[in-house]
């Protein structure tokens, strides 16, 4: 932990960490040696709570609601299920599968609305903070490369998801629907990243 702008760093908990979240500047969450671990003062002090059941990703969505998300098991019989706190981290949810293909990455336009890309590239849309999912866009074919870094990003209501070799799409409805805007530009297309302003920039 640092209290000085990174200038130096003080151990505040040992274990095998795969993910930390602050939900707040007080409220920290984390998964250490597969059990959920929380901070309630600026991450100095943590206390282990509930198991992990293998997740290894944490995503904040407000104060209160984070995801926590990650494959695990092997080959056919991955584990893809999300937990879900509404509690700053207190307690869990298990929503069980319902990105059944892999998550691979996730964009939030606000805290109610996220949005969740698949490995092999439909996007799922959740209008309740992660509580439930619906898919709202199908790949025609196109697949996010393995080594891409992509995810969906949002300037206000409007983003857009690209993939594959210039595949892209765009929603102005915070993820409810999505349209293709171009059929691919023949070369991998590795991020899209936006700036504070709201510009975005593809690469």
């Amino acid at each position: 932990r640092t209290s000085d702008g990174g200038a130096s760093f003080n151990p505040v908990y040992s274990g095998n960490v795969s993910s930390v979240a602050f939900l707040s500047a007080s409220i920290a969450v984390a998964i250490a040696d597969d059990v959920f671990v929380r901070s309630i003062d600026g991450g100095l002090n943590w206390v282990a709570g509930a198991g992990a059941a293998g997740r290894s990703q944490l995503l904040t969505l407000s104060a209160g609601v984070v995801l926590a998300w990650g494959r695990s098991g092997d080959f056919p019989d991955y584990d893809d299920r999300i937990l879900r706190s509404a509690d700053g981290g207190l307690t869990w949810t298990d929503l069980g599968e319902p990105v059944s293909e892999g998550i691979y990455s996730f964009g939030i336009a606000d805290a109610q609305n996220v949005v969740a890309s698949d490995n092999l590239g439909n996007i799922f849309h959740s209008a309740n903070a992660g509580l439930t999912w619906a898919q709202t866009f199908t790949s025609p074919g196109p697949m996010p490369g393995y080594l891409s870094s992509v995810e969906p990003v949002f300037s206000g209501s409007t983003g857009y998801f690209g993939y594959g070799a210039g595949f892209i799409i765009k929603t102005t409805d915070s993820g409810a629907s999505w349209t293709q805007i171009s059929s691919g530009s023949g070369t991998s297309l590795n991020d899209i990243g936006r700036f504070p302003d709201g510009s975005l920039i593809a690469v």
